[in-house]
């Protein structure tokens, strides 16, 4: 709930200070987008947070698709340090809230003290869901769910895909493959497969809500489907045969996540045109 009211919180902040006042200056160029949406996505920790205020906005006509297209394929690159974050120790949050409350007593940088306060409070949520998750990785209920992704590859994908559509949280669940990979109860490989179909699953989100909106949005949500589904596709081949491990399984994990959202954020803004005109296809429209 803390990292809920967190990220609600910042959310509704840097709307203000950022995007319905700069939607204009960032309008029409697409490498700032993209990079708006790493850095949004980087503060407030929930891609899903960002794609939905970004649907909503194209709803609203207040951005055009391919700007929220790259401001959502940011978004992906952003959300992946929250997998970087819990495989780190949070001690240092109760000294960012100190840095945001004297920050918000000078007046001109007021609302920036307010984020940073917010954000503060965010790691305390983070490091409470790293603490909480460590007693379920001895649990053996949820030790035989995760032992059946073992060797596997298309049900490692379709567990994280289905796990985290349900949940609603691809962090929530790359956090808990991190504490299960840790004592060895899946492979390496298998928590790279899971955070495959996680990056899809977190997608769905944005797809479902936008079936009340306009067509414009109902794009953006499948073009972000097809960068991560297309993208999880390729990856998988390489899955089995990546042999690497950097400092602990945790960090390992993270690092994957962030190499494969940085590789689809990329390859997205990079052929852009040609996505937005594939995503056409599925709403009964050929071009742009």
């Amino acid at each position: 709930l803390l990292i809920y009211f967190s990220i609600y919180c910042i959310s509704n902040t840097l709307e203000d200070k950022i995007i319905n006042n700069k939607t204009s200056m960032f309008s029409n160029n697409y490498i700032l987008m993209f990079l708006v949406g790493i850095l949004l996505t980087s503060i407030t920790q929930s891609s899903t947070a960002i794609t939905a205020l970004t649907i909503s906005l194209l709803n609203s006509k207040k951005i055009s698709l391919k700007p929220s297209v790259c401001l959502v394929l940011g978004s992906n690159i952003g959300t992946s340090f929250t997998s970087f974050f819990t495989g780190l120790n949070f001690s240092n949050y109760f000294l960012l809230f100190i840095i945001g409350f004297i920050l918000f007593n000078i007046r001109t940088i007021k609302s920036y003290g307010i984020v940073i306060i917010y954000i503060s409070f965010l790691f305390l949520g983070l490091n409470g869901l790293k603490e909480a998750l460590i007693p379920l990785k001895n649990s053996i209920n949820l030790i035989k769910y995760f032992k059946h992704f073992n060797n596997n590859s298309i049900i490692s994908l379709l567990g994280g895909l289905i796990t985290t559509f349900i949940l609603q949280s691809s962090s929530t669940i790359i956090a808990l493959t991190q504490q299960i990979a840790s004592i060895n109860i899946i492979s390496l490989k298998t928590s790279f497969l899971i955070v495959l179909g996680s990056n899809i699953g977190s997608t769905i989100s944005g797809l479902i809500l936008s079936l009340t909106m306009n067509k414009q949005s109902k794009l953006l949500a499948v073009s972000n489907l097809i960068v991560n589904t297309v993208g999880a596709l390729v990856f998988i081949p390489i899955v089995s045969v990546l042999n690497i491990y950097i400092h602990s399984k945790a960090i390992t994990i993270s690092m994957f996540q962030i190499f494969f959202n940085v590789v689809c954020g990329v390859f997205g803004l990079i052929f852009i045109n040609p996505l937005v005109n594939f995503s056409y296809i599925f709403i009964n429209k050929k071009t742009v």
